[in-house]
């Protein structure tokens, strides 16, 4: 829930979505009141706390959903800089060509979408298709691969435990990502990649625990050295950062 908190603009759907979850896996343990008030209540005090000084800081009260409207069109205008080489002059442009201008669509996103939305899917196939290189700018070249081969083993760490639950509430966890196919900035990238990071961290742990057999511990310096070696052959440091780890 303090993750929910800290999401930024989706922190009201992530506190729904882990009260939900929250509820599934202890209502036959507690009360679904128990359960949804001790989840909530934190987790709305610190959004509430971080909303007000925004507020104050700024100087303005105004608190209803038609406020963020302007700027959500302009986040949708400008993100449409993926087909136009990143010139946002030109995804203005475009934009206003494809779905209208705002005052056609009086602010409204949803109207601008329903215009257009073959335009607006081929956005999201264009960023799909530029994930790879917006992850490895995020969490560079050396890093990003090791970072995956670590978290694919900690997605086997968790099937060999049996510990499906948390693997499919890590996979709910990421799933309003994909807002960001839409609506896509360099910025958001390494906020909405943290999914890797914690399935390494548990893949990590898992290869360096104490009760590992010698067989696999094996299979791990092998490939390991395997990867070293490629980055040798192939001049390719991630691999080497990859086999030293």
């Amino acid at each position: 829930m303090g993750l929910a908190a800290l999401a930024r603009v989706d922190a009201l759907a992530w506190i729904a979505a882990f009260t939900s979850i929250s509820i599934a896996i202890g209502f036959r343990t507690y009360s679904i009141g128990q359960i949804t008030l001790v989840a909530i209540v934190p987790a709305v005090g610190f959004v509430a706390g971080f909303v007000a000084i925004s507020r104050i800081d700024s100087g303005s009260f105004d608190d209803s959903i038609g406020s963020l409207a302007p700027k959500l069109y302009q986040a949708f205008e400008q993100n449409q800089s993926v087909l136009t080489g990143g010139n946002d002059e030109a995804a203005y442009r475009q934009a206003r060509k494809l779905f209208g201008t705002p005052d056609d669509n009086q602010g409204s996103v949803f109207r601008a979408i329903l215009k257009n939305p073959s335009a607006f899917w081929l956005r999201i196939v264009t960023n799909s298709k530029n994930l790879p290189n917006l992850y490895l700018s995020a969490f560079d070249k050396r890093v990003g691969p090791m970072l995956l081969i670590f978290a694919g083993l900690g997605i086997v760490a968790l099937i060999r435990r049996g510990a499906y639950g948390m693997l499919v509430i890590s996979m709910i966890w990421a799933l309003p990502s994909a807002y960001y196919l839409g609506f896509l900035s360099r910025h958001v990238v390494a906020t909405v990649t943290y999914l890797p990071i914690v399935f390494a961290s548990i893949g990590f742990t898992y290869a360096f625990r104490r009760d590992l057999p010698r067989s696999e511990l094996t299979a791990y310096i092998l490939a390991g050295l395997l990867l070293i070696g490629y980055s040798w052959i192939d001049d390719k440091p991630a691999f080497l950062a990859a086999g030293s780890y």
